[in-house]
């Protein structure tokens, strides 16, 4: 890893790299799971059923409400989650 840090280190940062291109480009996420779900789901029931239940999950989870000025207040948010997932199944 660059600069003393550990993989693990490495890995949380383009983590949070991702999470950021991931909201960034959220409308086209949004847009593929309507299209999907109004063409029948791509064998997913849940997204054939109800696909506005499913955009707003993603909406949910990337942050929507914060808007673009609240990037790293998001992405701070989801390494926090992440943090306490990888504490979990590997504890100190």
């Amino acid at each position: 890893a660059e600069s003393g840090g550990t993989l693990l280190d490495r890995c949380f940062l383009l983590a949070g790299r991702a999470y950021i291109a991931l909201r960034r480009s959220m409308p086209l996420w949004v847009s593929l799971l309507r299209v999907t779900g109004q063409a029948g789901g791509a064998g997913c029931a849940g997204l054939r059923a109800d696909a506005n239940s499913a955009v707003v999950v993603v909406t949910d989870r990337l942050r929507s409400d914060l808007g673009s000025h609240g990037e790293e207040e998001a992405a701070s948010e989801f390494l926090t989650v992440l943090t306490e997932s990888t504490e979990a199944l590997y504890p100190v």
